[in-house]
């Protein structure tokens, strides 16, 4: 069964058993239910799967109902004995075309947006005579990752904004999460532009429905800057995107229940929302005043700490500066030693990291995160569970595709790619790309200080055939190869692995 929550009220709709379960709307609070009329068959079957959206509460004049299918739309309107169907067209510089409408979302301000399968942004208008029709606007389409062949896309109004959520999967499956990316809609632009932050709010996106939104981080109790969603092909776990360092954290919500028999779906209770804002103000305001005599005794004693007991890092010698950071076992201390002043910084000089300075190896790998948006970058150390932040202007608006012996492959906009060495800052450009980015995978055979290296991409192109690409350091373009495969090969989201002078892809 998929219910459909907003303003408090539900929309039933079970694909299943549609033909012989009437519509209607229910009030899980006050266990009301609003008979809807009955439908045509064949507008039933075609409407299964669509979207539907209920524009305000049944207590309005104009609470109206709205399947969108992929030619018509099927609405009632409280009062109504019968549903209405009226007939739409995809329609852009004045020329129709093979579209429909995939997504759709109602604004709280009455305004309905909508995203076709194309990409195009449509608000639905209603003509005076009450006709509803779909206006194409002159949008940009959202510039979103090329490489994930499947993925889920989700419209949501939060604070007054239209944003667009996609989910990318891994391989041509659902069961697994490559990467989330979120637009908003930019009226002055006329485009979708990349969203990094939430602020303070928290969206909700269900797979099923349209029933996705955005509620108050603060209110609600809950962490900001963050995405819930499930998955189609799991019905347990809840999933949790946080777009500040895009990890995605798996959380068992209910362990004893049975799997339940379809997806889950969020409901937002209004009256829980109500009870957080209404707040009692004084105690807000004795919050604060006890917040404020805290910050003020807590500066009083950092400046009685700073005229008592300041300290001059560059009174310590050099050599013993030089000795303390040789004996550094982790790069990452290393450079914070060389952060700590610009005399420290000239006294200590930068080395390479493959080899530590006692001449033993680094075993154990380093998670690295960073967002396109921003220069800044985290390091976390597995072994003690310590996370340093950077800023590495080279990583601004560039996306890191893979990495060997501390370089990372880079990938800026549609056509370029090179190497970056974090520690050493080191750059190695490569060959613009002839086509869009479009690798489902990429990966590199060796650093770019061997005169060995290959880097090599694999991409997706139809049934049993993929595009393979490579080039090596000395040459001034890519190598483009169809590979033709006996049995269906859709290669995987998976970074290649170069073993024994050849790369293994996963499909």
């Amino acid at each position: 069964m998929l219910l459909f929550g907003v303003h408090q009220r539900l929309v039933n709709y079970d694909g299943l058993f549609i033909k012989r379960r009437p519509l209607f709307l229910w009030n899980p609070d006050t266990r009301e239910i609003i008979d809807l009329p009955p439908r045509d068959e064949d507008d039933i079957e075609q409407i299964k799967n669509s979207d539907c959206i209920l524009l305000s509460p049944p207590a309005n004049p104009d609470c109206t109902v709205l399947f969108v299918g992929k030619s018509f739309f099927l609405w009632w309107r409280v009062g109504d004995k019968s549903w209405t169907k009226d007939e739409y067209e995809i329609v852009r510089d004045g020329i129709k075309i093979d579209d429909y409408i995939h997504k759709v979302i109602s604004c709280t301000d009455g305004t309905i947006y909508a995203l076709t399968m194309q990409g195009l942004t449509i608000i639905i208008d209603k003509e005076p005579c009450g006709k509803l029709l779909a206006r194409t606007l002159d949008f940009e389409r959202p510039q979103s990752y090329p490489e994930t062949l499947c993925f889920h896309a989700y419209l949501v109004e939060s604070c007054g904004e239209i944003i667009f959520v996609v989910i990318h999967s891994e391989g041509v499956t659902f069961k697994g999460v490559n990467h989330i990316e979120l637009f908003k809609m930019d009226f002055s632009e006329e485009a979708w532009v990349i969203m990094d932050c939430l602020g303070d709010n928290v969206i909700f996106v269900s797979t099923i429905g349209a029933d996705s939104m955005s509620v108050s981080a603060t209110q609600s109790g809950l962490k900001g800057n963050c995405i819930y969603f499930t998955l189609v092909q799991d019905k347990h776990n809840l999933y949790v995107f946080d777009l500040e360092d895009e990890s995605i954290s798996i959380y068992l919500p209910c362990p004893n229940l049975r799997t339940p028999s379809s997806l889950p779906f969020w409901l937002l209770p209004s009256n829980r929302l109500v009870e957080k804002q209404n707040v009692d103000e004084n105690t807000t305001a004795k919050k604060e005043l006890k917040m404020e005599a805290m910050r003020n005794t807590l500066a009083i004693i950092k400046v009685n700490v700073e005229k008592s007991e300041r300290i001059c890092w560059i009174d310590l010698p050099f050599d013993l500066v030089a000795m303390i950071a040789m004996h550094l076992p982790l790069a990452i201390d290393y450079m914070n030693l060389r952060c700590v002043c610009k005399t420290w910084a000239f006294s200590v000089r930068p080395i390479r990291w493959r080899v530590n300075p006692t001449g033993s190896t680094i075993e154990y790998p380093w998670l690295m995160s960073s967002n396109r948006e921003s220069s800044r970058c985290k390091f976390l150390d597995p072994t003690c569970n310590i996370t340093s932040h950077f800023d590495m202007p080279e990583l601004l608006y560039a996306r890191i595709c893979s990495s060997k012996d501390g370089w990372l492959l880079m990938s800026a906009g549609d056509y370029s790619m090179f190497f970056f060495n974090p520690f050493t800052k080191e750059i190695v450009e490569l060959p613009d790309l002839t086509e869009i980015f479009s690798f489902s995978g990429v990966s590199f055979s060796s650093p770019p200080t061997s005169p060995d290296c290959v880097t090599f991409g694999i991409c997706f192109r139809g049934f049993n055939e993929v595009n393979i690409y490579f080039v090596h350091l000395e040459d001034d373009a890519w190598t483009n190869i169809l590979g033709v495969s006996e049995a269906r090969f859709t290669p995987s989201n998976v970074t290649p692995v170069f073993c024994t002078g050849a790369f293994y892809c996963l499909g």
